[in-house]
């Protein structure tokens, strides 16, 4: 009995020692992945635990934190102490309503921080202040109204901004993230806007590589000044308003460098939207979507988004039902073409003889037999 005690604590002595640090803490209900010690994988999970308040004490070292899912309403500065280890934080699919403003200077150097799908309604001056480090900055899915003027002022690392899926009406009300010199990717779509014009969001050439303004009741698309040299991807899937949606490009070289442009399901007549793509500069062009455009002719579709560069063409759900050599005859330059989600029934290896560079044809979902 007394070699079995001996041998028993010495078994507990050794799981004392050798157990990992992160044992000797304990957050409610969350998970800590990672060693104590260890500044680069410390991870605390606390992701769909019904909180209603912050949880705390959350270990100084922590490099990324989870806290989705939950109930918070209202954070303030005091739920958390400095945490200069931080790159990463989730705090979306909440209820959040308000960061007390200076929150954010207890993650000086956070690069990712998610807010998405919460209720906050407007971007003050102090929510983002200190985040000089933050690289990606998710606020879709809440009911953005307003942002501060200075909102922006202190992130100056900013790449990645996604405001998806508010309540913003006027472009604007975007012109304070501007404020942001690294900023590339805007993402706005599904808000409430019903004219883009240049001038309102700048007069001077803005470092944007992409834009995304899809899902937008645009009832004009106006550009004054060349504020996108840079600009690889436009999106405007689903845009435009009862039928109409006004381009007007003032220099037809403005879009030079987009090489991928979306333009699913905008609403504008077939002739409209034929002088948009012949009768603008695409020079860099290589991608391009012209789905769910039901009402054009297919013909014309492929006509007029053939250009001449092109290699990428996506025309799926579009009602085509026989593809012909004919209709293709601009297409030479393709190397992949997407026919997918259409009423093809037959199709033959001759329709695509003059296609010499393609690669790739996608006929998924569509009534072919064989």
């Amino acid at each position: 009995m007394e070699c079995l005690k001996a041998t028993t604590s010495l078994a507990l002595l050794c799981m004392y020692i050798f157990s990992p640090q992160v044992s000797a803490f304990s957050l409610t209900n969350c998970t800590v992945s990672g060693a104590l010690n260890n500044t680069e994988e410390l991870k605390v999970l606390c992701y769909k635990m019904g909180f209603y308040t912050v949880p705390s004490p959350i270990p100084s070292n922590a490099r990324f934190i989870d806290m989705s899912f939950n109930f918070f309403s209202n954070i303030r500065a005091g739920d958390f102490e400095d945490l200069w280890n931080l790159r990463g934080f989730n705090l979306s699919n909440g209820n959040i309503s308000q960061i007390e403003d200076g929150t954010a200077k207890h993650f000086p150097n956070l690069i990712k921080l998610n807010l998405a799908y919460n209720k906050l309604k407007t971007v003050s001056r102090g929510l983002l202040d200190g985040l000089v480090n933050l690289q990606v900055l998710r606020l879709d899915g809440n009911l953005i109204e307003s942002i501060d003027e200075f909102a922006f002022k202190t992130l100056r690392s900013l790449i990645i901004l996604n405001l998806t899926e508010n309540n913003l009406r006027q472009i604007a009300n975007v012109r304070p993230v501007l404020l942001s010199p690294s900023l590339e990717e805007l993402l706005i779509g599904s808000n409430k806007f019903d004219v883009f014009n240049s001038c309102d969001l700048s007069r001077t050439a803005l470092s944007l590589i992409k834009i995304d303004l899809s899902y937008n009741p645009l009832s004009k698309f106006q550009i004054t000044e060349n504020i996108f040299p840079n600009l690889d991807y436009l999106d405007l899937s689903h845009c435009g308003r009862n039928g109409t949606m006004l381009w007007n490009i003032t220099d037809k070289t403005f879009l030079n460098s987009v090489k991928a442009l979306n333009l699913t399901a905008v609403d504008m007549p077939e002739e409209d939207l034929t002088a948009v793509l012949q009768n603008i500069t695409w020079a860099s062009l290589f991608k391009l979507r012209l789905s769910e455009l039901k009402w054009m002719k297919p013909k014309t579709l492929l006509q007029s988004g053939c250009l001449p560069g092109l290699k990428v063409l996506r025309l799926q759900r579009n009602r085509i039902s026989k593809p012909t050599a004919q209709m293709l005859d601009p297409c030479s330059n393709l190397t992949e073409l997407d026919f997918g989600e259409n009423v093809i029934s037959a199709i033959s290896a001759p329709t695509f003889k003059k296609l010499t560079q393609l690669q790739k044809l996608y006929l998924q979902v569509n009534k072919l037999t064989k």
